[in-house]
């Protein structure tokens, strides 16, 4: 067992841990739906903007991951009911959402990049273009090796 101590890469201490996870809560690790981990996504970026305000960067990147977990339709199911003021005891006094409720974000010195920042940082270009998406027309040589099993020339 000598050489494990030889070959081991040194870590840091994980001492400052990201705002928010990275799609991987423990919690909802089992489930295929995961309708509970968007709602809890939920409940977490309207306590983090009623305690932080919603140009935070832990309330963007909160929402930033929500956005990515919770489906659009029941998005803009919560989207109407905080519109109708069922949550304003927490957007605006930051009080817990229910009584049980732990916020998962904390303000720390030091932020392990995750997934939020690998995109945010990212400048977007389209892949494609509309007149390229009939890739036969366009690719006539993809097409022969794909779908008529051509070899391609070396």
């Amino acid at each position: 067992a000598e050489y494990m101590g030889k070959y081991r890469i040194q870590r840091e201490e994980l001492g400052g841990l990201p705002h928010f996870n990275d799609f991987m809560d423990g919690r909802f690790s089992g489930t295929q739906n995961k309708q509970k981990n968007g709602t809890h996504l939920y409940f977490q970026w309207i306590h983090c903007i009623g305690n932080w305000g919603e140009e935070h960067t832990m309330c963007k990147k909160m929402r930033w991951y929500l956005e990515r977990m919770m489906h659009e339709f029941w998005l803009e199911k919560w989207e109407e009911k905080r519109a109708l003021g069922h949550f304003d005891y927490v957007t605006q006094y930051g009080m817990k959402p229910y009584k049980e409720f732990v916020p998962m974000y904390q303000p720390v010195k030091k932020n392990r990049p995750g997934a939020y920042e690998f995109w945010a940082d990212r400048d977007f270009e389209p892949l494609y273009t509309d007149d390229a998406n009939d890739w036969r027309v366009h690719a006539p040589v993809l097409h022969d090796i794909f779908v008529k099993g051509k070899k391609p020339i070396e």
